[in-house]
């Protein structure tokens, strides 16, 4: 299914949903806002989730599941009960006429899937009187056959005039696909930036590759620590924990030309691990890793 039949697709949820409308704010109250949408899909009604509603034909099912949940006590389902050619379900929410236009949002939750044939992906629509203006998914990632669980995120910029903010799960094709501890975030382009910076040197470390990580790092970490001596420690320290099983980071704590990012970490041999990050604006208006610790 190609990406413009997603986005049409996707815009036929307009036409079933019982809207969720919140009175207008400023940004840093949506917090509050998003906590009540029952993102952790722990509140029910009816067998089903609160506030969520499906979207697909028939050939699939939409439900809680209290034995496989990543958080709390259930997560939320969508499976296929029939075979399937090109055909999609899944779950969403609707913010009617929220006062996020010209925000940049950032749409991130755990995924758990089987025996997906085609895809599996979070997805976030804003639309402006019934036509889509924005879009995003992880739809050509090839998110497909089993995963266990892990977090996946989207950042979506806002246009400024918005009527509708339309949020949550596809699958594509057969398979079942969970979902558990959803996150909507207001967040400013700089948040995101050292967010990412963080991930990126982060995927360097979990690949092993250890020296690229201290050449991809600022000149503190390099001038503080050779090469060989930060491959050792990291070969002592990071190594032997494994693979990361689940990642969820927590608010940055900004300083001038400096933030700390903290990661609560699952690794394989190490369930219950904090990592720590410390980065630095450098000359050339980078963010780069000057300090990592895991306790």
């Amino acid at each position: 299914m190609r990406h413009g039949i997603l986005v049409a697709a996707c815009a036929l949820v307009v036409l079933s949903a019982a809207a969720v409308s919140h009175a207008a704010g400023k940004a840093d109250k949506w917090s509050s806002v998003f906590r009540d949408l029952n993102l952790d899909f722990e509140k029910k009604g009816a067998g089903k989730p609160a506030g969520w509603m499906p979207i697909g034909g028939t050939e699939y099912v939409m439900d809680l599941d209290g034995a496989v949940a990543h958080g709390g006590k259930t997560s939320c389902r969508i499976r296929s009960v029939h075979l399937v050619d090109e055909e999609f379900g899944g779950f969403f929410q609707v913010l009617k006429n929220p006062d996020l236009g010209g925000q940049r949002i950032r749409f991130s939750g755990f995924l758990k899937w089987d025996r997906v044939t085609d895809y599996a992906t979070l997805w976030i629509r804003a639309d402006y009187k019934g036509k889509p203006v924005a879009f995003e998914s992880q739809q050509g990632q090839k998110m497909r056959g089993a995963r266990d669980w892990k977090e996946y995120e989207l950042v979506i910029n806002v246009p400024r005039e918005i009527d509708s903010l339309y949020f949550g799960v596809l699958l594509g094709g057969e398979g079942e696909l969970w979902a558990d501890d959803f996150k909507l975030e207001v967040v400013t382009v700089d948040a995101d930036v050292q967010k990412r910076a963080a991930i990126e040197w982060l995927m360097l470390v979990d690949d092993g590759k250890y020296a690229e990580s201290w050449k991809a790092g600022s000149k503190k970490l390099q001038s503080g620590m050779a090469r060989v001596a930060w491959e050792s420690r990291m070969n002592t320290g990071r190594k032997p924990l494994g693979k990361v099983v689940s990642r969820s980071w927590s608010e940055p704590q900004p300083g001038a030309q400096t933030v700390v990012l903290e990661a609560r970490t699952s690794f394989e041999k190490k369930p219950d691990a904090t990592e720590s990050l410390t980065l630095i604006l450098d000359a050339g208006g980078a963010w780069k890793v000057s300090e990592y610790s895991i306790r």
